[in-house]
């Protein structure tokens, strides 16, 4: 008598199974009734990517302009980290690593200074709104009275000018009591702003490369990974100036050297990216790398205004 194997099926579509994945709709084999700490893991590995590939993607990423992107463009994409999601996971870092900063900062200057002190400095050095800063704030006020909605009626501006004063005081007041932690919350709307110049900006490109054949998704590659390596940059930066502020004096010189070699290495990185991904020769590359700065520049500040503006008096 034959033993009858039993064939497994997709929980999803009902397809036959042969694999750790199904044939047909892509869903992984993989039970829900298994231990937390296994869910967990999967669940950091599905969102961070913590595999092998994140390793590479990274080396490539700060020591190999434009290869992850021709890559990408060339159809080899699974051996790598996609775009997005690298983006995502370099930015998170950075953002939690100046959280972490800002805490232990402020832990470290609640922890040094005792409640007497504190008291004594309130009583001596406490000191009320001076002239200057109400007049500054009622110049803001008639500014913010001038603006008016189109399509809303006199009553809805009314209450927006209200809610947008209110605002504008409550983050006057939390940036006199505190500019770092007001600066430091308003750093997590950076990424946004990033998400919103990447298509601006790989249009420019677009521009600039017109005769390259290229499509506008493969010049938004190479600008999401070039600003992906910028986030590298920043989280390594950081790095490096906290083991400055630990003053050991043996890595002092060390750091301060790596972090020069760093900020060069981005000039010279972008460079190269614009030279590798589109094989252009050095003389036009250099000539379109500097009005590409130049442009790239103007829509950073104007992003970064723009940002400011929205956060003071909104957010």
């Amino acid at each position: 008598m034959s033993k009858q194997i039993r064939t497994i099926h997709c929980s999803n579509c009902n397809h036959e199974l042969s694999g750790a994945f199904c044939a047909n709709c892509g869903q992984e084999v993989k039970a829900l009734q298994r231990p937390f700490t296994s869910a967990v893991k999967d669940a950091f590995a599905t969102v961070f990517e913590l595999d092998g590939r994140i390793y590479k993607t990274l080396f490539y990423l700060f020591f190999r302009p434009a290869f992850l992107s021709k890559e990408y463009v060339a159809g080899r994409r699974v051996r790598y980290v996609p775009p997005f999601r690298l983006f995502f996971i370099i930015s998170i870092v950075f953002f939690l690593m100046i959280s972490f900063a800002t805490a232990v900062s402020d832990f470290g200057t609640n922890f040094t200074t005792s409640q007497e002190d504190q008291n004594f400095a309130e009583d001596e050095f406490e000191v009320s709104p001076g002239d200057e800063e109400v007049a500054d704030l009622d110049a803001v006020f008639i500014f913010i009275d001038g603006i008016t909605l189109p399509l809303i009626s006199a009553a809805g501006n009314e209450n927006f000018r209200n809610a947008l004063k209110i605002q504008t005081e409550e983050n006057l007041n939390a940036i006199t009591e505190d500019p770092r932690e007001f600066l430091s919350s308003s750093l997590e709307y950076f990424t946004p702003l990033m998400l919103l110049l990447m298509p601006l900006l790989a249009l420019l490109q677009k521009i600039l490369y017109f005769r390259s054949g290229h499509y506008y998704v493969e010049h938004f590659t190479l600008i999401l990974h070039n600003q992906a390596f910028i986030f590298l940059v920043l989280v390594i930066t950081n790095l490096l100036g906290y083991i400055e502020v630990l003053d050991l004096s043996p890595l002092n010189f060390v750091t301060d050297l790596a972090g020069n070699v760093v900020r060069i290495w981005v000039v010279i990185y972008l460079f190269l990216s614009l030279k590798y991904f589109f094989g252009e020769n050095y003389f036009l590359t250099t000539l379109k790398f500097l009005v590409a700065s130049i442009l790239y520049g103007f829509c950073f500040i104007v992003g970064i205004v723009v940002l400011a503006i929205l956060v003071f008096f909104l957010l």
